[in-house]
């Protein structure tokens, strides 16, 4: 999951 909460974390301030 923290694998997936990297890549997550990027998106979320770009869609921020």
């Amino acid at each position: 999951e923290k694998v997936v909460l990297k890549p997550y974390q990027t998106l979320a301030i770009l869609v921020k």
